[in-house]
């Protein structure tokens, strides 16, 4: 058979999904004439979609030298190069594919999303809308479109999109895909999980259809078919990082602490972490008697708050402990017992011989749930700070009990919108005699509720909370601190005080699945939503336990 024979045979099989049969072909091709540009190509195209970017490139540069004016080639080259990493290399074949072909939809389309991926998101949105007046049916480009207007914040637009890319391509997965990404982030959890599934039911090797079907099945509770999920992710793509995450807070969450503290390493190849490079090595958990190791703030307050309990363990192994984080937490952490110094972002580091992010601590301690560090208290405020704060408060007003709210986290935060709530939604607190309430809220959220609604007298100090030492203090003049899942909660927990928290349906790994206590805190009593429909019924909870919290302590006084 003629090599032309044989690369129409190639061509069929490629059509057919036999792609193994189309490979050998070529390959045989180019045993005989290693210069058929057209083998070279069709070759480069089954690695692309083998994945296997670098051979692919390998095969289409070759082709493109010898055919330097095909656009078609300079389009699968750019494909190639924007899988791998390489988005400007992509943007550059595209455009040189649209200057020798300036009707190429495909290309205006695969410019966009290279484009997109470079942060470019209004030249994208001109690409893809270009690719459209060449080719209206192009549904790939329909989808593109989506994922720039929902970049842009235009979702329902955004939405429009994928239902016209369902339509004129039925078999695309990314559409339903996309589709359900919008609905897990409005909370509709059921139905962006019916669309993972749709979209795996058309690409059941979608790695990223996978993982996010894990977090929402997470989200719905279903924790060992999330888990399932991220495995059979891994399955396929076994340095799928966010998999690997998504995985870690879910072993954690069910209390698989041995497995989840390996997973969660997995976090510096993410998108979300920057891992700290330093001369010195990481500390791997060798005896370090006599040694200087630095200890530094990865994550948020809470989470530092929570991880700094490892000092003390560090400083009676006899090691010098130096800490960064950040300048609101500088005096809260200098009262932790080992502390030697506390670094803020940006002062220069004192010497010292190994160093270690502070979420890292408990894989290298083998931390597992029944050796969790709780003596608490870990943290204190400074003695003088809590006399200044109680002469403040002065004489308890009918000698009620003295109460703390935080109502709300960072707006920033990715999931805020599932644990923070209003003001006005705790109300029912406010039936209950005997207590005086103090906010403990600052910033967007503490201005928000415009100094307290109707008939909520709330006693406000936060104008006077400089950072975390001011906070502890007041928080050592209060009965009972009750929060949702913010920094307060975590600074309450490490001084030993009674704390109520309030823990979302989709709860933060932390919290452990279906406890009502925290082995992190033991001061720390957890109230759980049931579903994520609304606080009320979690709020009507915490009032029944506040008003025999309120009768006990009036027993004892």
């Amino acid at each position: 058979m003629k090599s032309d024979e044989l690369l129409q045979s190639a061509l069929q099989l490629h059509r057919a999904g036999k792609t193994a049969q189309a490979e050998a072909i070529c390959r045989d091709i180019l045993k005989f004439h290693p210069d058929t540009i057209h083998a070279l190509h069709l070759l480069g195209v089954l690695r692309y979609q083998a994945r296997d970017y670098a051979s692919a490139a390998a095969f289409l540069e070759k082709a493109l030298r010898l055919a330097p004016a095909s656009a078609i080639i300079l389009n699968n080259l750019g494909n190639v190069y924007l899988e791998s990493g390489r988005a400007d290399d992509a943007i550059a074949c595209y455009r040189k594919a649209l200057r020798l072909d300036p009707g190429h939809a495909e290309a205006h389309n695969n410019l966009g999303s290279a484009l997109e991926e470079s942060g470019h998101v209004e030249e994208a949105l001109a690409c893809y809308r270009e690719a459209l007046r060449l080719n209206p049916a192009l549904a790939e480009a329909h989808n593109n479109l989506g994922n720039a207007l929902k970049e842009s914040g235009h979702v329902e637009e955004a939405l429009a999109c994928y239902r016209e890319a369902r339509r004129l391509n039925p078999a695309l997965a990314e559409a339903p895909y996309n589709t359900a990404n919008i609905l897990l982030d409005r909370g509709q959890t059921r139905e962006a999980i019916d669309l993972y599934r749709a979209a795996l039911g058309l690409d059941p090797s979608y790695v990223d259809a996978l993982t996010n079907l894990g977090a929402a099945l997470k989200s719905a509770g279903e924790i060992e078919e999330a888990i399932a999920c991220y495995r059979k992710a891994l399955g396929l793509q076994p340095g799928l990082a966010d998999a690997h995450w998504n995985l870690a807070a879910a072993l954690l969450l069910r209390g698989d602490f041995i497995n989840g503290w390996k997973e969660y390493e997995w976090r510096w190849e993410t998108k979300d972490f920057h891992r700290r490079h330093f001369p010195q090595p990481l500390w791997d958990g060798h005896n370090c008697e006599g040694e200087t190791i630095l200890l530094y703030a990865e994550q948020g307050f809470g989470d530092t708050i929570q991880f700094i309990r490892y000092v003390p363990l560090l400083a009676r192994r006899g090691v010098r402990v130096l800490v960064e984080c950040p300048g609101e937490l500088k005096t809260f952490v200098e009262c932790v017992e080992g502390v030697h110094r506390v670094i803020t972002p940006g002062d220069p580091l004192p010497d010292f011989t190994a160093h270690c992010p502070l979420l890292s601590l408990p894989l290298v301690l083998g931390t597992t749930l029944e050796t969790v560090p709780a003596e608490i208290p870990y943290c204190s405020a400074p003695r003088s700070s809590v006399e200044r704060w109680s002469t403040k408060l002065g004489q308890r007003a009918d000698n009620n009990i003295r109460v703390g709210l935080a109502w709300a986290g960072k707006p920033s935060h990715k999931k805020d919108k599932y644990r923070s709530l209003s003001l006005e939604t705790l109300r029912p607190l406010w039936e209950i005699a005997g207590i005086t309430f103090f906010s403990l809220q600052k910033g967007e959220s503490a201005l928000k509720a415009g100094g307290h609604p109707d008939g909520m007298e709330l006693a406000d100090y936060t104008d006077e909370l400089k950072d975390f030492a001011d906070t502890a203090a007041l928080l050592e003049n209060l009965d009972l601190v009750i929060s949702v899942d913010t920094a307060v909660a975590h600074a309450a927990g490490a001084l030993g005080r009674d704390v109520w928290t309030l823990v979302p349906c989709d709860a933060d790994w932390r919290w452990i699945l279906e406890r009502t206590d925290s082995p992190w805190y033991p001061s720390m009593r957890l109230f759980r939503q049931d579903a994520p429909d609304g606080w009320d019924t979690v709020v009507s909870r915490i009032a029944e336990a506040l008003a025999d919290f309120v009768l006990r302590k009036r027993d004892k006084a």
